[in-house]
């Protein structure tokens, strides 16, 4: 089943709870058109990254519908979803190989010319240069030769070589560096152009791509609406939030 053509987003009524404790979501409902990005806002534990894991199907609702385009998300065959939908999470699994066996996992197929352009693409083509082996440079699990920032850029390009339809990014800023992260973003930037997409970030200026803005509070929608508008209304949430950030030092 491809879903290429077909891919907004919508989340129907959803409530999620882990066994038996309280509820993380509460009939959390919203519909993100095909091809825009929305930006998922709220304060620790809000349930922010409940909504990427349960767009990516790592959970289950307790209770409503996930749909991507006219395809209820628990009837997907597994490895389509896995195809065309990618999951960036807040960290990032090193492996003991080269720097081509971490960018593609060690799959296979892959000619040298998408993984140069998926690294330069995520922001990694300084590095490249950098180093003695190019794709073939060997890296190991103890981080000697990549910052968190790279870690991450790394993250960003594995998704770029399956140029998928829907991005679900979790925090991908987080733990770097402010002249790392405005790396970051533009790389962020150019990979979500066109794509359906989720980013969850705690730095409100990683969201400027975003065309719409969901804001969380305690497990529920607070507030759901158009980015531009949203700004141009001083007393929506978002609007305040952008102003605490502003002034703090």
């Amino acid at each position: 089943m491809c879903i290429r053509d077909r891919y907004e987003l919508v989340f129907d009524r959803v409530t999620f709870g882990y066994d038996e404790g309280p509820a993380v979501l509460r009939d959390v409902s919203f519909r993100l058109p095909a091809g825009e990005i929305l930006g998922l806002v709220g304060r620790s534990g809000s349930g922010k990254s409940t909504i990427i894991k349960l767009a990516f199907r790592h959970l289950v609702p307790s209770a409503g519908r996930i749909r991507l385009g006219s395809h209820d998300l628990s009837l997907l065959n597994r490895a389509s979803l896995r195809h065309s939908v990618a999951y960036i999470p807040q960290g990032i699994t090193l492996f003991d190989g080269t720097l081509r066996d971490n960018l593609t996992l060690f799959a296979t197929g892959y000619d040298d010319g998408a993984l140069l352009t998926a690294l330069r693409e995520a922001g990694l083509g300084a590095l490249l240069e950098s180093l003695p082996d190019g794709l073939d440079t060997h890296l190991d699990a103890g981080w000697t030769r990549l910052s968190t920032g790279e870690g991450q850029m790394l993250n960003l390009a594995r998704a770029f070589l399956t140029d998928p339809a829907i991005v679900l990014l979790d925090e991908p800023s987080s733990q770097i560096d402010p002249r790392t992260e405005r790396a970051l973003r533009q790389a962020l930037h150019r990979f979500a152009r066109g794509r359906t997409a989720v980013i969850v970030s705690h730095r409100l200026e990683t969201l400027e791509v975003a065309d719409r803005i969901l804001v969380l509070d305690d497990g529920q929608v607070a507030e759901y609406g158009a980015r531009t508008a949203l700004l141009a209304d001083p007393d929506s949430a978002f609007a305040r939030l952008i102003a605490a950030e502003t002034a703090a030092p």
